[in-house]
């Protein structure tokens, strides 16, 4: 498997955040056939089942990203971020099954979880469909297998997570080779919002009985969850109404309003 390596992207700030996330990774994922590598800045782990690797200042998440990839000799990374806790048992067939259909299929991007759902079918491939040109998120940052090769072109030093999804899509477009999975491949639950610990995974932890630190970083207040609850599903739930597509254009457009407005 010296051709595939996992690689979780991962900064000096969240190095509270490890403990939970390895935890579950390898309670759900304990015959993981593939090196695990944890990216950060200064701080290493203490655990000899992941390689860290320390790339210094935290310029940008792009140039963090980019130095990460090129200690990592795999053509294949499956991606993931620190803050994706796993949920379920980690079927390590369907995840190869995956692998080799990416490979079939002289691809360079699948992800592994249907968000969004890909564009259209693929024959002979039950499990992945395509992520066409212009498709919303077409590089999403949910966990995801890439061709290395291809994710170190699309990346842009000075980038944000963000800026990967929305602009890295867009910068995708003269590629082909995008897919993603019709149902989950992996299970996991994002943890971290705006820096905080949403109430959910706070939950998680204290079922799977993982001690964290509230101390270090605080959970979102009842009244943050509420609105962000009502962004979610009352907010957003006209938007539901138009295709995904539109919905990118417009909050793509009124971003744009917003900086103007700024500037």
């Amino acid at each position: 498997m010296s051709n595939v390596a996992v690689l979780v992207i991962s900064c000096d700030r969240y190095s509270d955040v490890w403990p939970a996330f390895f935890e579950l990774f390898f309670k759900y994922w304990p015959d993981c056939p593939y090196r695990v590598f944890l990216g950060s800045n200064f701080k290493t782990i203490a655990d000899t089942r992941v390689q860290s690797l320390i790339v210094g200042e935290d310029r940008s998440w792009a140039e963090s990203a980019r130095k990460m990839l090129s200690r990592i000799d795999s053509d294949y990374i499956l991606l993931m971020l620190d803050d994706f806790l796993l949920r379920e048992r980690v079927d390590n067939s369907k995840i190869q099954s995956c692998l080799n259909a990416l490979q079939e299929l002289r691809g360079s991007y699948l992800r592994l979880r249907p968000a969004p759902l890909p564009d259209k079918r693929v024959h002979g491939y039950p499990l992945v469909g395509e992520l066409t040109p212009g498709a919303p998120y077409r590089t999403s940052l949910q966990a995801a297998i890439w061709r290395r090769s291809e994710l170190v072109r699309l990346l842009r030093d000075g980038e944000s997570p963000w800026d990967m999804e929305f602009s890295g899509s867009r910068r995708s477009d003269d590629t082909p080779g995008f897919y993603g999975v019709w149902a989950p491949a992996l299970h996991y639950r994002h943890c971290i919002e705006r820096g905080l610990w949403l109430r959910y995974a706070v939950r998680i932890c204290r079922r799977e009985r993982i001690p964290i630190d509230l101390t270090l970083r605080p959970v979102m207040s009842l009244g943050d969850t509420f609105k962000r609850w009502c962004m979610l599903h009352v907010v957003t739930a006209p938007l539901k109404l138009v295709s995904l597509r539109t919905r990118l254009r417009l909050t793509q457009r009124i971003r744009a309003l917003l900086q103007q407005a700024s500037s």
